[in-house]
């Protein structure tokens, strides 16, 4: 018994390691609870069957039910190939990978989505956004509800400051000295006006540049 007791001792023990949690983990669960795998798989089913096109687009639909869950990030595909056939068959893995890819550009727009989804009631619509994996088919269907641009800086002075871009074009045009550069302000919208009329001179580059 002490020899036991001694040895065990002497042996170390191996320290147990923490895996830390991991992010896409986070965003694969929180698709998984708000989207059913049934509707995703339904969506991008034409576009995994492309891929083997000799395989049924029904047996596809029913494998990526069960595969969805399980592809929690990008390391997770090989070990899903290998080791749970059972569960992704008849998918190959060129499949297994693709559907991987569409899985990481879903997550990507779920910013987009969430707003498409705050002003769009239109339940066939809704299913088309919760489903896309397009940047461009999102931003065309936001296009509609997306607030007006608030213009240039300088259609925003000309607009709020009215009486100092007519300063601006006195003292830019006048030579009787009948408007005094230190009066002038506010001093941010005032050093953009002669910014632009700076920029619309060439000459005065020029001239500029001669003397440096």
């Amino acid at each position: 018994m002490l020899q036991v007791l001694f040895f065990s001792l002497l042996v170390p023990r191996r320290p147990t390691i923490h895996f830390p949690p991991s992010k896409t983990l986070g965003g694969l669960r929180m698709i998984s609870s708000s989207l059913n795998e049934s509707l995703l798989a339904k969506a991008w089913t034409p576009h995994v069957v492309k891929l083997e096109p000799e395989l049924s687009p029904s047996l596809v639909c029913k494998a990526m039910e069960r595969t969805l869950p399980l592809l929690v990030d990008v390391a997770s595909v090989p070990f899903v190939c290998r080791y749970r056939t059972d569960v992704i068959n008849p998918l190959t893995n060129r499949q297994v990978h693709y559907l991987q890819t569409l899985i990481s550009k879903h997550s990507s727009l779920g910013s987009l989505r969430s707003k498409l989804m705050k002003v769009i009631s239109d339940q066939r619509i809704q299913e088309r956004i919760q489903t896309s994996t397009s940047k461009s088919e999102l931003e065309d269907l936001y296009a509609p509800f997306k607030p007006p641009s608030k213009g240039s800086i300088l259609d925003r002075i000309e607009k709020e400051h009215p009486n100092l871009v007519k300063s601006v074009n006195r003292l830019w045009s006048d030579d009787d000295g009948s408007v005094k550069l230190s009066k002038l302000g506010p001093r941010e919208p005032l050093i953009h006006l002669i910014s632009s009329k700076i920029c619309a001179e060439p000459k005065i580059t020029m001239v500029v540049t001669e003397e440096l």
